[in-house]
């Protein structure tokens, strides 16, 4: 017998003795997460929100705090309340991917896409984030959690996720150079220094990015990580 850990909507419904219109308005009154299969590569960051008490602020602001920057592969995100809502209208809508992952880890962090990367030509288009009802799954343990209790969850039972920080003090260009450095430093073996990328191998990666080739020099210089040796690779 095989377990998976998600059921599509449909089949949930089935098993909950509901229909996928009743499982999309118990996600919009927050008693059940929805998810939606994505299935690609993303840029991401890994961190959480602090906040910065502030005796004089009326709320207290807060920042984010990035605890791992890289590619990484993402199978299925949560869905928004307000996603669910325009699946309810429709059959179709165009998801966010403000959120890669649900809050995990001591201190609630959680995936969000890397600045400049979910958005059209920065690896995620907008046919990646379209999400049909058919691509919305429930987790299997959250279906045995309801049939066990015999009982809806309360509205409100489930917490929406926290906004994804702002981006627009991130320019296109510190976005396109943190791509940059995840793409050709991600994955080099640091001892062995055939694996590391040269300078003008990433400068020519920036220029076809829209970088001048001054530009381009410059910043395949300041992403290249300080413990890469300096000088000529030795020959062979």
């Amino acid at each position: 017998m095989i377990e998976s850990t998600y059921i599509r909507l449909s089949k949930a419904a089935e098993m909950l003795g509901a229909d996928a219109d009743t499982l999309l308005i118990a996600a919009t009154e927050s008693r059940i997460r929805l998810h939606w299969l994505l299935n690609q590569m993303v840029m991401a960051e890994y961190g959480f929100h602090d906040d910065i008490n502030d005796p004089q602020a009326d709320e207290p602001p807060s920042h984010w705090v990035i605890e791992d920057l890289s590619i990484k592969h993402f199978m299925y995100i949560p869905l928004g309340i307000s996603e669910a809502a325009e699946l309810l209208k429709g059959e179709t809508t165009t998801a966010r991917a403000s959120n890669l992952s649900e809050q995990e880890g001591p201190n609630g962090s959680y995936w969000i896409p890397q600045a400049g990367w979910a958005i059209e030509g920065g690896g995620l288009s907008e046919s990646d984030l379209h999400v049909t009802r058919d691509a919305v799954f429930v987790k299997r343990a959250d279906i045995e959690r309801i049939l066990k209790r015999g009982e809806t969850p309360a509205a409100g039972t489930i917490a929406e996720l926290p906004s994804s920080p702002g981006r627009e003090h991130v320019s296109d260009k510190l976005a396109l150079m943190n791509q940059a450095a995840a793409r050709f430093w991600t994955n080099v073996d640091r001892k062995d220094r055939g694996t590391h990328p040269t300078n003008a191998k990433v400068s020519a990666w920036l220029e076809k990015q829209g970088f001048s080739s001054t530009l381009a020099n410059s910043a395949s210089s300041i992403i290249r990580p300080e413990w890469v040796p300096t000088g000529r690779k030795p020959e062979e």
